[in-house]
C-alpha cells in the first residue's frame, strides 16, 4: 500500500500528515486478541526532528465489542522495531472523530519510525470501519 503523506507549512511549523487508512474496514479475530495492521510506510531520518506526533481518527459502524488503538514504533536499524512508551491513539470503544494527545517522548523518534493500527473484539468476529490520519509535527 503506498503511503499517502503532505507536508504543511502553516506559520513557520512544518507538520507532516500521514494518512494510515481512509474509510478502510476492519475485520477483528474473534479471540480477544489485538491484531496490528501495519499502515502508512517507514518514516525516515525524521526522527530527531520530531517535536510531537498527534492521531487523527474517524470510527464507524462498529459495535462497542469492536475496539482500536494506534501505536508507533521505532528503529535504528529497519529490522528491529519497539513500540512507543504509549500509545498514540488509546483504545477507542465508540465510532466519532477522536483526536489523540500530542506525544512527544523524544526517546521514542527514532531514525525510523512507523504506525500500526491494532484492532480488538470480546471473543466473537466484529467489523469497523476507519480513517486514521497521523500529523508529525517537525521542529523548526
Amino acid at each position: 500500500m503506498p503511503m499517502k503523506s503532505r507536508e504543511l507549512s502553516t506559520r513557520g511549523q512544518k507538520v507532516l500528515l500521514v494518512e494510515l487508512c481512509d474509510e478502510e474496514p476492519f475485520t477483528t479475530i474473534g479471540t480477544t486478541t489485538y491484531t496490528y495492521h501495519i499502515r502508512g510506510g517507514v518514516l525516515r531520518d525524521v526522527g530527531p526532528s520530531i517535536e510531537d506526533i498527534v492521531v487523527h481518527a474517524n470510527g464507524r459502524n462498529f459495535s462497542s465489542v469492536f475496539k482500536y488503538k494506534v501505536i508507533g514504533q521505532y528503529s535504528y536499524d529497519g529490522e528491529t522495531w519497539t513500540d512507543f512508551a504509549a500509545d498514540l491513539l488509546t483504545q477507542q470503544t465508540t465510532s466519532g472523530a477522536k483526536i489523540g494527545s500530542a506525544y512527544s517522548t523524544r526517546t521514542d523518534f527514532g531514525l525510523r519510525i512507523r504506525f500500526k493500527v491494532a484492532v480488538i473484539d470480546a471473543g466473537a468476529k466484529e467489523n469497523g470501519v476507519l480513517s486514521v490520519t497521523v500529523a508529525v509535527k517537525l521542529a523548526t
